[in-house]
């Protein structure tokens, strides 16, 4: 557990767990408060319902994700070690949190509009930061100058999504997380002739 003044952070953690282990509608918020140490009122002193609770879990979860990317893209290192070091830790992402996105029950008329609106925000932001990295590789000429990165980017992602996903639901996990490399092999292909 984190120190006192980290208590909303101690429920976030939490509530990933106790979400991924139990889906949301099973979920009981005295579930989570028992996860992170605390009585159950403490949890409504930061979040005023169980689902305000699991949209702010998102939206913390978004923002881990989003500093690691930001981290990988401004590393000192060759395009192509971005994006697959980008791919790994999407996949690892992915590995750690798959139980929770399977179990996550909730229905989409449930999600405020403004969970709905952050979200699409939260993913432009980070296409954003990745346009900027091909921006940057273009540049060097380590991809083709003719790329459109409002279709090479989510084509990334979407590949590598789906085949991770389908290794896991498959059960053919033999390691702590799939090993994205034969996607970005095969995109690569896309990018350089």
């Amino acid at each position: 557990m984190s120190q006192k003044g980290n208590k909303r952070e101690d429920i976030l953690r939490a509530s990933m767990k106790i979400f991924a282990q139990k889906g949301f509608h099973n979920t009981k918020v005295d579930d989570i408060a028992l996860e992170a140490g605390i009585g159950k009122g403490t949890v409504y002193q930061y979040f005023e319902s169980k689902i305000h609770l699991f949209e702010e879990m998102v939206f913390y979860y978004i923002e881990i994700y989003k500093l690691q990317l930001i981290e990988t893209v401004n590393a000192n290192m060759s395009f192509k070690d971005k994006l697959l070091k980008l791919a790994i830790n999407n996949s690892k992402h992915m590995a750690e949190h798959f139980n929770m996105v399977q179990k996550l029950d909730v229905r989409a008329d449930m999600i405020s509009d403004k969970m709905k609106k952050t979200m699409i925000n939260k993913k432009r932001e980070m296409y954003d930061v990745i346009g900027e990295m091909f921006d940057e590789a273009i540049k060097k000429g380590e991809v083709r100058k003719d790329l459109d990165k409002e279709v090479v980017i989510p084509a990334f992602f979407g590949a590598l999504n789906g085949y991770c996903a389908t290794k896991y639901q498959e059960g053919m996990m033999k390691e702590s997380f799939v090993d994205p490399t034969p996607v970005v092999l095969f995109l690569e292909k896309a990018l350089y002739e």
